[in-house]
């Protein structure tokens, strides 16, 4: 089967929009971007409709056949078509509403395009309706009005137990199409003008493509004047029938009686039964399907249609008409389609859910943010490989916020040693600042530099001095409160800020610091020992400083001093007066 709904990668913004509109999950989000599987689609289009980027659209099976070597465009094929056949088209009902012409301005301008004749399907309409009487008065069973090929494809994939109620009836625009055939010239080419992608899957069922093919009036518009305009998609779920002879919403979901006969009527995603009190209006009930794209019924396009339609049988003309014409064969036959089976087990379902990162029952959002209604039903799919956790917002939120963190600590995180980072200790030591100029609170910086490292580096390189750097980080981490936060200030040299710490009590820590690095062993080169130490430089926040950077000044004056003083040793600046 060629591909009658396609998918363009470029345009896909990944909402999942098409995926929540799709009433059987037939759409597949791999690669990045949305894709129809045709082994599980209905061909409804409403994924089209939801679509609003036109990631989704529907192409015609002709063009993706035998004829796309040759072609480049429907308008390019037919005219190829023209010039060794006739080109009969017959407007299917529902481009009534979607087109913003009407019928005899439509046919005159397709006529000039080089169309042979162009019809409506009003004929087929007839033949079907006379075909349902006669089906009506045989049955004592309900029976389900198969002119909606999506509808038909539902109950042949998902609802198989409801195909024997299916009427064994074609559609008004397949009937056309058949009458076509035996009225005009055995040289024709039949194209069947319809919005509905399923209609397209009906035509390729009942006909051969070198015979009667289907296109959408929007390919067309290259061939019509400028003048033509072609209006968009209809939201056809949105539309309602009203009766022709009350002006009301038809009464879908009511019971019926023993007195009447009874058909099935779509309406929402299931299907129920309805009453039969007057037969004929039932028969064509319109399909009110939530997925039903561009074709609600044949009688739609007019609301008084439907009466002039019946009360045309009570009239002999239209009886010997109808009479008159070829008789073609109505009959159908509607065979299950088998889908695949996989289910994955509850437990598998489980261990999917705890992977993604959801823990039990309570995290579980079913906002559908993923286009299924749950969360379990989401993990279902990802299993299947029909989509993956990407497209759960409120996961990849999560995700955002951790990719978030993870960056922002790279940016303010020395990679060699794991410490902050200049960057990083220059913003927090901002912070801590404003915080204790705002609340009187107190605070110590120190500044410690490696006393002699760059001996280290010049005899046994640049490596092995990176090995000693990361064991002196390590030294301070294990010895510094949770609070404090120790960086990396550059080259040989750390900083350290200290919390709610006065300068005495961080001289202390200083002590401490200096006494651990002095008595470590430090080994190079795998087996020579080195003895390291450090010179430290403490400043106590009075409050009175201007700026931030005064403290970095002051505490870096006193390391200074402490080496000048012989090294190994700390050193308090003078506090700001």
């Amino acid at each position: 089967m060629s591909k009658v709904i396609i998918s363009l990668k470029e345009k896909c913004q990944h909402c999942a929009a098409c995926i929540s509109s799709c009433p059987v999950k037939a759409i597949s989000y791999q690669d990045n971007y949305a894709q129809i599987i045709e082994e599980r689609c209905i061909f409804c289009g409403r994924c089209v409709n939801a679509c609003m980027p036109g990631a989704l659209a529907i192409s015609s099976p002709p063009l993706n056949l035998e004829t796309k070597a040759k072609t480049k465009s429907p308008v390019m094929f037919l005219e190829q078509l023209s010039s060794s056949r006739r080109l009969v088209a017959i407007i299917s009902s529902e481009y009534r509403l979607n087109a913003d012409i009407n019928f005899a301005d439509l046919k005159h301008q397709l006529t000039k395009a080089g169309f042979y004749a162009v019809e409506t399907d009003d004929l087929g309409c007839r033949l079907t309706y006379q075909a349902y009487l006669k089906l009506l008065t045989k049955v004592t069973e309900p029976v389900i009005n198969a002119s909606c090929p999506a509808m038909v494809r539902f109950i042949q994939r998902y609802a198989t137990d409801l195909i024997p109620r299916l009427a064994t009836i074609v559609s008004p625009v397949v009937a056309q199409a058949k009458l076509v055939k035996q009225m005009y010239p055995s040289n024709i080419q039949i194209v069947v003008i319809s919005s509905c992608p399923a209609r397209q899957i009906e035509i390729d069922k009942h006909f051969n493509s070198t015979e009667v093919m289907s296109l959408r009036l929007e390919e067309l518009e290259p061939c019509l004047p400028k003048t033509v305009k072609i209006k968009g998609r209809a939201n056809s779920h949105n539309l309602a029938f009203k009766n022709s002879e009350t002006g009301k919403n038809s009464n879908l979901g009511t019971l019926p009686t023993e007195e009447s006969p009874t058909l099935f009527s779509a309406t929402g995603r299931s299907v129920k039964v309805i009453n039969c009190q007057d037969l004929r209006s039932q028969i064509f009930e319109p399909f009110l399907w939530p997925f039903t794209f561009g074709c609600q019924s044949c009688l739609l396009q007019d609301p008084n249609y439907l009466a002039k339609l019946q009360s045309s049988f009570h009239h002999k003309e239209e009886i010997d008409m109808l009479s008159g014409i070829p008789k073609v064969d109505l009959s159908c036959d509607f065979a299950e389609e088998q889908l695949e089976n996989y289910s994955p087990s509850e437990a598998e379902v489980e261990q999917a859910l705890i992977k993604a990162g959801f823990n039990g029952d309570r995290d579980f959002l079913n906002c559908g943010s993923c286009g299924y209604p749950t969360c379990y039903q989401n993990a279902i799919a990802v299993l299947k490989g029909m989509t993956d956790w990407s497209l759960c917002f409120p996961k990849q939120q999560q995700y955002f916020q951790q990719i978030n963190q993870q960056l922002k600590e790279l940016t303010t995180t020395d990679s060699l040693t794991g410490l902050t980072n200049h960057r990083g200790f220059i913003d927090r030591l901002k912070k801590e600042f404003s915080r204790v100029i705002r609340y009187s609170e107190v605070l110590s910086l120190a500044m410690i530099d490696v006393d002699s490292f760059k001996r280290i580096n010049d005899t046994y390189g640049h490596l092995e001095g990176d090995k000693i750097l990361k064991l002196i980080s390590q030294i301070l981490l294990h010895n510094l409160r949770e609070t404090d936060i120790p960086a990396r200030y550059g080259g040989d040299e750390f900083a350290i800020i200290l919390p709610e710490t006065n300068k005495t009590e961080a001289f202390a820590v200083a002590e401490k610091l200096r006494a651990k690095v002095e008595k470590a062993a430090f080994y190079v080169a795998d087996e020579i020992r080195e003895k390291l130490s450090l010179s430290v430089g403490i400043y106590g926040v009075t409050g009175k400083e201007r700026d931030f950077m005064e403290i970095i000044s002051k505490a870096d004056a006193a390391m200074y001093q402490a080496k000048k003083d012989g090294r190994n040793c700390t050193r308090i600046a003078a506090s700001k007066a």
